[in-house]
């Protein structure tokens, strides 16, 4: 997959209306599996790849602390090195509310109520510091917060959100980590669009569709939604993740870059 990490310039000033960036574009390969060193090794020979990403959650510990465990990323990080394979950019979900990769479960409260929970923001932040003491520059958000019925939450979901982000980017400035945020845009899984197919549902009726196994709809699904959180807490370290698997149903990627470049 290939991602475009943009991040404002540092006199990105704190009060906009358009974002203007520089543009860094650079191809990791997700590996979402596992963390199991050896097959990522093999997995980097089979595709002619140097570099690659790894999931928070497939990190040994993460699911039970919330917080990636220095000593196994750093043997992670150091069999990849040895094998002359760079670990350039970490991806994490925030808002899903998640015990492991596979059987997430929306979180509403996180963002409703962040204070309580200080444990997984604790955890994030943690991380962070990780990150930083093993020289990997990149955390890739994907903010998979859902959106409830009622849209008079929204503001205060916003509101949660952004106070979390300003523990989150402080720190990312102190420590050199760029964070590229992710949407998730309206895509429904293949399950779900044969139902949605015959309950005509529309990009204007999207937001009301809900059917069980789908998470969505999401408070961020659209690039206007990225805009509105780095303008919200306006950084050089807080930018956006451009990825093609974003605009599958029907948005418009040059529209993007144009955008935040």
């Amino acid at each position: 997959m290939c991602l475009a990490v943009i991040n404002p310039p540092p006199e990105h000033p704190r009060n906009v209306s358009k974002i203007e960036p520089a543009l860094t574009i650079s191809s990791y390969l997700s590996y979402a599996r596992g963390c199991d060193p050896g097959e990522i090794i093999a997995r980097a020979r089979q595709l002619g790849v140097n570099e690659m990403s790894l999931y928070f959650a497939a990190v040994p510990g993460f699911q039970e602390s919330c917080a990636l465990d220095p000593v196994a990323l750093r043997e992670i990080v150091g069999r990849l090195d040895d094998a002359k394979i760079r670990v350039p950019a970490m991806m994490n979900w925030l808002g899903g509310g998640y015990s492991d990769m596979q059987s997430r479960k929306p979180d509403h409260d996180l963002t409703l109520n962040p204070s309580a929970h200080r444990r997984e923001i604790d955890g994030l932040l943690a991380s962070i510091e990780t990150m930083g003491d093993l020289g990997v520059e990149t955390l890739f958000t994907h903010i998979d917060t859902p959106a409830m019925h009622d849209t008079a939450l929204d503001e205060p979901m916003w509101e949660g959100l952004t106070s979390i982000y300003r523990e989150l980017i402080a720190l990312a400035e102190l420590r050199g980590i760029k964070v590229a945020n992710h949407a998730i845009w309206m895509a429904l899984p293949k399950a779900l669009q044969e139902e949605a197919r015959e309950r005509n549902v529309s990009l204007s009726t999207y937001r009301s569709f809900r059917m069980p196994g789908w998470r969505g709809p999401y408070l961020l699904a659209d690039a206007s939604h990225v805009s509105r959180l780095i303008e919200a807490v306006p950084s050089p370290n807080n930018g956006a993740c451009v990825c093609t698997g974003m605009y599958m149903m029907g948005d418009d990627p040059i529209g993007a870059v144009r955008r935040f470049g």
